[in-house]
């Protein structure tokens, strides 16, 4: 008899919780018709006042993140850097390519990656072309999307 109790206790409860959620769903669905077509969003001012501050921040480091990149050559010959940087292209023109001057070593990065993962998929193409090639943390573009 104690089972038979817990029983209808459990089907009840299950029951009036579906029709709780119906209940929620056909309250939506009421308030909304297909010709309205308009989306009423309430928030604090404080989480606009973020996402305005987030979207300025954005702009004020013109497009720029903590990213990776694939240094493919590093030396003190402006030549041998050039070079390098030409035999990229011509082998991987998809990839931007970045020729940094640190003094006194000229420096061919390339990509713009997020991850280091991604970094390292072009890492293992580059490194049969260039063996001193490795990953390395670099400000980034962002990547267009």
């Amino acid at each position: 008899m104690k089972k038979f109790a817990q029983c209808i206790s459990i089907a009840l409860l299950t029951c009036m919780s579906a029709a709780a959620q119906s209940n929620i769903i056909l309250d939506v669905q009421s308030k909304s018709s297909a010709h309205d077509g308009a989306i009423v969003l309430q928030q604090d001012p404080l989480v606009t006042q973020m996402v305005l501050d987030h979207i300025a921040l954005n702009q004020a480091d013109g497009g720029k993140t903590a990213g990776w990149r694939v240094q493919i050559h590093s030396s003190s010959n402006r030549n041998e850097a050039e070079a390098a940087r030409a035999k990229f292209v011509q082998n991987f023109p998809d990839y931007p390519t970045y020729f940094i001057y640190q003094p006194p070593m000229f420096k061919i990065r390339v990509g713009d990656f997020r991850t280091r993962e991604d970094a390292f998929m072009l890492y293992k193409q580059t490194v049969k072309l260039f063996n001193v090639s490795y990953v390395i943390s670099d400000v980034i573009q962002y990547p267009k999307l």
